[in-house]
């Protein structure tokens, strides 16, 4: 595991991405049911079949479990294993805290990733981050030079490297982190202005 996360880390310096390396204990692999079970249908296909747009999706991300949920009304349509930040546990204050930011967001961006596969950039900072960095500031909990952060959004792994999410590897500076296979599943369904809330 040493060798892979020492490559991990010379990528993301390649990459210029908000990205780093430790290890933590987090989900199983594949595309999961709520009973565990693997998907077999495309998104695209799942939701077609049982009568949903794309426009209605929304995504429900919860840090503690690791899983990522898409969601239509009220229903799990599917969840996804996810890693977090270095810090898993904490919600984020500023750049560089390796944490991932929990509230409501959007998706402003999606395009595909040189080292990531696919990339969904989400509106962190919104103006409730900007406070809570304010009160921390205020508060003397981060120093008074911090900056906010940016740069936050679901990806992938470093190519063969999805291992990261089976050993549950929470590599990145505050980026929820899928496999290439399930964040290339996600991607078509995702549109700029989703809905993605973070949980504790």
């Amino acid at each position: 595991m040493r060798h892979i996360i020492t490559t991990i880390a010379a990528i993301c310096l390649l990459a210029g991405c908000e990205q780093a390396v430790t290890q933590k204990t987090g989900p199983s692999s594949g595309h999961t049911r709520p009973n565990g079970a693997r998907w077999e249908q495309p998104l695209q296909d799942t939701l077609r079949t049982l009568g949903y747009a794309p426009a209605s999706v929304w995504l429900q991300a919860h840090k503690a479990q690791r899983r990522l949920e898409i969601m239509c009304g009220q229903q799990v349509v599917r969840a996804y294993p996810m890693v977090l930040g270095f810090d898993p546990v904490c919600d984020k204050r500023r750049e560089g805290d390796g944490c991932t930011p929990e509230g409501e967001f959007r998706i402003r961006a999606k395009y595909p990733h040189r080292s990531w596969k696919y990339f969904l950039w989400i509106d962190y900072p919104t103006a409730e981050s900007y406070r809570l960095h304010k009160e921390a500031k205020a508060a003397g909990k981060i120093p008074k030079e911090a900056t906010v952060g940016g740069e936050v959004g679901i990806h992938g792994v470093p190519s063969g490297q999805d291992d990261l999410i089976r050993e549950g590897v929470d590599w990145t500076l505050g980026c929820l982190s899928l496999t290439n296979r399930d964040v290339a599943d996600l991607y078509p369904v995702v549109q700029v202005g989703t809905r993605i809330v973070i949980l504790p």
